[in-house]
């Protein structure tokens, strides 16, 4: 089957996610298909998770903006930094951290651009089509509830329609 990088990390994503969470009551059978998708989809996101990951001057850079961001911003009663519902840091002074950060951003500079540069080429990397064979889902041992995420994900690997829901009296 052909299908984006991106697509196979949202199956990776999704996959994970069940297993951490919402795997109880679900039938064996089902369980074990998935997890045969599952161990043909982890080394392949892995690697490329690997190939986009950001270098680790960059890391450097985010720590210390990190850092200074929580350092100069306005702190509650217990000392920690305020942030909207975003994440975004209110500052004591803005002028200082603009200037704070203007250096930062200096010094980093060319680990920002490589930065940007890996951005774009990762965009166009994880669009690209790749072919994956999986293992079929019997859509009989799908379970009666199933999160929207994870339906997502498997649709197209069922071997067939899932089955048409019982009326419960």
């Amino acid at each position: 089957m052909k299908l984006s990088r991106a697509k196979l990390l949202d199956k990776y994503v999704a996959f994970n996610e069940f297993e951490k969470t919402e795997r109880d009551g679900a039938e064996l059978n089902f369980l074990y298909d998935l997890g045969m998708n599952k161990d043909i989809i982890d080394p392949i996101a892995k690697v490329i998770l690997k190939t986009i990951q950001s270098p680790m001057e960059w890391m450097k850079y985010e720590e210390k903006r990190h850092n200074l961001c929580k350092s100069m911003a306005v702190k509650d009663d217990k000392g920690l930094p305020i942030t909207n519902n975003k994440g975004v840091y209110y500052f004591t002074d803005q002028a200082e951290f603009d200037k704070a950060i203007a250096k930062l951003q200096k010094e980093y500079k060319k680990e920002i651009d490589k930065k940007e540069e890996l951005a774009k080429k990762s965009e166009k990397f994880l669009e690209e089509e790749i072919d994956v064979e999986f293992h079929p889902i019997r859509a009989k041992y799908l379970p009666k509830k199933i999160p929207l995420y994870l339906m997502t994900a498997i649709l197209n690997m069922l071997d067939g329609p899932p089955p048409e829901p019982k009326d419960e009296d």
